[in-house]
């Protein structure tokens, strides 16, 4: 995966490349238990049918024509099952690859209250898959029932055309035939297929692995480390870095008429790039401006040869660096803006030194925040403190619990947007390049940090040679001797797919740091269970109540006692006619049987009706069965699916997507219903691995092995049982074998089990890895760290082979063991036989005994290995389980009157927030009162609380005190009408693998005219217009049909479809140009004009003409009043804001807080009179 190319990558999906790992993989795992059959099968069915010659003649022909008839039914099947196998590894990486994009988005989910839409969505998509697991089912059940029926079928046609020919039943040929065909039939109707079956599913997956393997693979240039043009050393001062460079006449970039193209799957060629010449010298600071779609991080991907260029070139000389502004959505590379699209053609690009790259979507992996900033270099102590004093991130670590040692979540996910970025600047400035390459590095953060971060970082890395795409013009004026700017004008409407839609204007501040954070010595565990203690009960009889009704579970046990009675009851009738057969032979005619009818034509009959009873009884008791566990697999789905979206967003923030998804898949219901908390506590490596794996086992593995263990141990049972009945002697040596077993069984499934579960937990991060550098490929790539992270996951790759390999030959020992007990008990049956009578009434009674003991020699250490195997396959039902039980959202019943809110007046008393796994709180005793048709912009510095008070608002985590809207208390209604009721335009814009339509208004509430009427509003009618499906277009995945600016104005549409009195702006222009910014604000005047509007402010112009601004600061109330009043406070807070954006832009804010309150005063004024 780290040498895939980024055009290639874009063909594929994590979700499916995480299911090549945890299940395409783990199918050579089970195929070769069976694959050398296709080899030792036929050579054991040829000696098995030269034994069975001596024994019956040419009458056992017609056995083995049954036979001859049944392997090409298997080589049919087969080919059943190796394309139903094909298909549901299809629609399982569809539901995955949905999986991988709702998991991560579920917070805007549960704001727009879109859990049941997006629910219906899994769920069709499981209906889909499970249709074909019916069908796979429908096919086991028929493969299972002949391979029951097989011996009884071969027995039955050999004996007849025996009897027919003018052959005498004794006790020699027919038990000694009786065993001969027990074992052919376990070659050829179980061993054989299963090794075809298998055989042709790895197929697949093999087909699978070489289509990933054979994807384009990106390239790295040669890259000659040398100090003859540069060198960098480091000097201590009191409070930055300073960098020494003795320049030589060569420039550190030079870029020559560079051209790039992406070709469509329609084959319709697009420019990017056309004629792109720079140059950058040693100690020049370049900016990179442009507007939405220009081409700007194009020209910073063609500069690390992640986009191939068709004409020109690239020559770097020195390190590079390159840092970006935009926290990660989904994929974390610029390839999620290329919609159906591949670059084409290839360049040239040399790179002599070193480049420092940090990505436009800021890239945080699990782990501390320390080696979030080392990422893997050697540690310096006096380097590592200035780094964190030049980034700004002294008073960030001061904050969090355990400093820089505190563990943050995968993605980041208890870091604020700007910490991420700040992270991810400081990550390239440690790493020492001698070339930057920052993608909009202070957009993210607030003006003062945004000024630190320019004089004390940027203004002194600059002398490395720093390439930047930055929209803070203010601050590089007062720097511009030292700056060049490269202006990029758009080459055409297609060039957005590649663009990030980075703006040039000012400053963004970040939101609150999230208060979830865990200890750094804490580790998340796949399983919590690390103790051999056997699977409850309960959970046994959760599954089965989950697919059996009241007349299904009547049916199926009655259906297993009279298939085993009559299947074992035929081998006792079979001992009794040969009986009968013997004492003719011996003229003794008085002995027989009441079984046993006069006629061999009626005896014939008998028998020919057992075995078809035996049959159809098998049959119906093989479908129910199958029935119940597909019944079971779809309400588990449906019971976890709800559980999940009413989950608290905490625990998807904890767990990693891929411990998740393993389990989630089948059953997904609990986690949506999760509270938001869930999401935030639970990484979404986690998830993915419960997703793809826990209900994999479920859907697949766990009904067949079920069926095995219940249908063998039946069968022990009843030779036991018969045996015992046959000859009362065997007792001791059953029960001797019984408590044997019981004890060899307790002493090794406990240490199997352990096995099993410690298996599960070191898979997990082995996929959250996998998923998480798949993310931040670019910076991984760039940083030249891909041996670091191949290291680590074969790491965890060995990790989990260890504990595989131990689970495995533990399973392997514990057969071996039971084979022996098995073959002690035969010769004890041979033994106590031998030794009493030996009449000939006996001798069909020994030989029934001995068949049958031979039989469970076989049988039993399989029976007994299955149904290990389905004790630890449970806990895969018990790990499901345990997310259909986690804590869901509370959700009232009441609702507010139907034109609730009308005014939209929020009321706050005595509002106080902590998160959870803190007590610490983010919110202390909030007092404020928004009146209705106000406009409210929130500020403040990392960690004030800003977007907490979204967080409360919204109640994704509950708060305490009292929260009114309209005089309503929001704590008391239902928590699905308080969210619809309140429009949101998030920080980051999420879009689906949808439809436009559905991405709109996925409740389908609204007609086409209005939605193009909204989107003629927004600017976005001709876009959508010119795809070709129009409204019906398929997003791509993570929206990268659209860039970010578009994707914000795809939210401010869905905005204003809702229709509400309440507007929530979460930094929602912190990624567009000044263009989109501008019009975003005039619709939101024009169209929310009446409507009550809070605003997390990115950018203190789109605020200062509000009618309030409320300052937070440490979770309090620091501030709160128009902006002209806190502007006159120069003693405030919200006024040494202002005062460091710079001169002019401070005047030009006071002008407009004075314009904008002159003309309100004027407004009350006209409508006083």
């Amino acid at each position: 995966a780290l040498r895939v190319s980024s055009a290639a990558l874009r063909t594929t999906t994590t979700g499916t490349i995480v299911n090549l790992l945890s299940s395409d993989v783990y199918r050579f795992d089970v195929a070769l238990n069976y694959v050398h059959f296709l080899v030792t099968g036929p050579i054991q069915t040829l000696v098995v049918i030269g034994l069975l010659w001596m024994q019956l003649g040419v009458s056992c022909l017609a056995g083995i024509a049954y036979m001859v008839v049944y392997i090409p039914f298997q080589l049919f099947m087969g080919s059943y099952f190796k394309r139903f196998r094909s298909l549901s590894l299809k629609l399982t990486d569809n539901r995955l690859k949905l999986m991988n994009e709702i998991i991560p988005a579920m917070r805007v989910i549960k704001m727009y209250v879109w859990e049941k839409p997006f629910g219906r969505l899994i769920e069709l998509s499981r209906v889909r898959e499970i249709r074909v697991f019916q069908k796979t089912a429908v096919l086991k059940s028929i493969n299972l029932s002949l391979y029951f029926t097989s011996s009884k079928i071969m027995t039955f046609l050999s004996i007849i055309v025996f009897i027919s020919i003018g052959g005498e039943l004794t006790v020699e040929n027919v038990f000694v035939s009786i065993v001969l065909i027990n074992h052919l039939r376990t070659i050829m109707t179980l061993n054989f297929p299963n090794a075809i079956s298998f055989g042709a599913e790895t197929l697949i997956s093999v087909q699978r692995i070489e289509d990933f393997l054979l994807l384009d693979e990106y390239t790295p240039k040669p890259i000659e480390y040398s100090t003859e043009n540069i060198t960098n050393n480091y000097n201590e001062t009191k409070e930055s870095i300073y960098l020494e460079i003795v320049e030589e006449n060569k420039t550190n970039i030079s870029v020559n008429n560079i051209s790039s193209e992406i070709v469509s799957k329609e084959g319709n060629v697009s420019h990017i790039l056309n004629d792109i010449s720079f140059d950058v010298k040693p100690g020049e600071l370049t900016v990179i401006i442009g507007s939405v779609g220009s081409g700007k991080t194009a020209v910073l991907m063609a500069i690390l040869n992640e986009l191939k260029t068709n004409r020109g070139s690239v020559s770097v000389s020195g390190r590079l660096g390159y840092s970006s502004q935009e926290s990660w959505i989904f994929r974390g590379t610029v390839k999620e803006n290329i919609l159906f699209v591949q670059t084409s053609g290839s360049g040239s690009v040399s790179v002599s030194g070193r480049l420092g790259y940090s990505s436009q979507e800021s890239w945080i992996f699990r782990g501390t925040v320390k080696e979030n900033i080392l990422f893997g270099k050697a540690f310096d102590e006096r380097k590592y403190k200035q780094v964190v004093h030049v980034c700004a991130l002294e008073e960030d670590l001061k904050q969090l619990p355990f400093g820089d040692q505190t563990v943050v979540g995968e993605r980041g996910v208890t870091l604020s947007g700007g910490q991420r970025a700040r992270i991810s600047l400081a990550r390239t400035v440690y790493s020492g390049p001698d070339c930057y390459l920052l993608d909009d590095p202070l957009s993210a953060v607030d003006p003062s940090v945004a000024k630190h971060i320019f004089e004390k970082c940027i203004d002194l890395i600059k002398f490395a040679g720093d390439l930047e795409i930055r929209r803070e013009e203010d601050l590089s004026k007062h720097h511009s001797e030292s700056v060049s700017r490269l202006s990029l004008r758009r080459q055409s409407s297609v060039a957005s797919l590649l663009s990030s839609c980075l703006s040039v204007d000012e400053i963004i501040p970040e939101e609150e740091v999230n208060a979830v954070t865990k200890d750094a010595d804490e580790e998340y565990s796949d399983d919590k269970h690390k103790s051999g203690k056997t699977s409850s009960s309960r959970i046994y009889w959760t599954y089965l109540r989950a697919g059996a009704g009241v007349l299904l579970l009547p049916t199926l046990l009655i259906s297993n006692v009279l298939t085993q009675a009559l299947y074992t009851g035929s081998d006792y009738w079979l001992s009794e006619w040969t009986n009968y057969y013997q004492n003719r032979a011996l003229n003794e005619t008085n002995v027989k049987s009441w079984m046993i009818l006069d006629t061999e034509v009626d005896n014939i009959y008998v028998f020919s009706s057992l075995v078809v009873v035996v049959f159809v009884l098998s049959v119906i008791r093989t479908v129910t069965f199958f029935t119940v566990c597909m019944r079971s697999s779809v309400t588990l789905h449906n019971r976890l699916l709800e559980s999940v979206i009413r989950a608290p967003i905490a625990f998807f923030d904890k767990y990693p997507i891929g411990m998740i998804l393993n389990r989630v898949s089948r059953d997904l219901e609990s986690v949506i219903r999760a509270p938001i908390a869930f999401f935030d506590k639970y990484p979404i490596g986690m998830i993915l691995n419960r997703v793809s794996r826990d209900l994999g086992i479920i859907d697949d593995l766990l009904p067949s092995n079920a069926f095995d263990s219940i249908q063998i141990l039946m069968d022990c049972f009843a030779i036991l049982v018969l045996c015992i009945l046959v000859d009362y002697w065997t007792v001791v040596p059953t029960l001797v074998l019984l408590v044997l077993l019981i004890i060899v069984r307790q002493f090794t499934l406990g240490t199997i089990r352990t096995l099993k579960r410690v298996e599960g937990t070191a898979r997990s991060p082995t996929l959250s890895h996998l998923a998480s550098t798949l993310n931040g490929l670019t910076t991984i790539r760039s940083f030249g760290a891909e041996k670091d992270f191949s290291a680590k996951f074969d790491s965890l790759q060995d990790r989990h082979s260890n504990t595989y390999f131990m689970f495995m030959t533990s399973t392997r020992w514990f057969g071996i063991v039971l084979d022996q007990l098995c073959l002690v008990y035969a010769i004890s049956i041979t033994i106590t036989h031998v030794s009493g009578d030996l009449s000939a009434e006996s001798a069909s009674a020994i030989g029934l005994t001995l068949s049958q003991a031979f039989q469970l020699t076989t049988n039993f250490q399989w029976g007994i290995r299955q149904s290990a195997e389905v004790e630890t396959q449970m806990t895969s039902v018990e790990r499901v389980d345990e997310l259909r039980r986690i804590d869901r959202e509370f959700e009232s019943e009441v609702k507010p009157p139907k034109d609730w809110p009308s005014k939209g007046q929020i009321v706050m008393k005595d509002v106080s927030l902590h998160y959870e796994g803190s007590d610490s709180l983010v919110l202390h005793n909030i007092n404020l009162e928004i009146k209705g048709g106000e406009t409210v912009g929130i500020v403040g510095r990392t960690g004030a609380g800003k977007s907490s008070i979204i967080t409360t608002l919204f109640r994704m985590t509950a708060p305490s005190g009292v929260i009114e809207i309209d005089g309503i208390d929001t704590s008391a209604i239902s928590l699905s009408y308080l969210r619809q009721n309140i429009s949101i335009i998030p920080q980051e814009p999420i879009l689906f693998t949808e439809t436009v339509r559905k991405n709109l208004d996925p409740f389908g509430d609204c007609p086409d005219d209005r939605i193009w009427e909204v989107l003629a509003k927004v600017q976005l009618q001709s876009t959508i217009a010119a795809f070709p499906h129009k409204l019906d277009q398929i997003v791509s995945e993570s929206g990268g049909s659209f860039c970010v600016g578009q994707k914000q104005l795809i939210c401010l549409a869905r905005a204003i479809l809702r229709d509400n009195k309440i507007l929530v702006l979460d930094e929602a222009t912190a990624n567009v140009d000044p263009r989109t910014d501008a019009l975003i604000q005039s619709v939101i005047r024009n169209e929310f004009s009446s409507c009550t509007v809070l605003t997390i402010a990115h950018r203190l112009h789109t605020i200062i003409d509000y009618d309030k601004v409320l300052v937070l600061d440490a979770g309090v109330v620091a501030q709160f009043g128009s902006p002209l009043h806190l502007i006159n406070d120069s003693d405030g807070i919200f006024a040494q804001m202002i005062e460091t954006t710079g001169k002019d832009m401070e005047q030009s804010l006071r002008q407009t807080a004075l314009k904008a309150s002159i003309k309100k005063q004027n407004q009350i004024i006209d409508d006083s009179t």
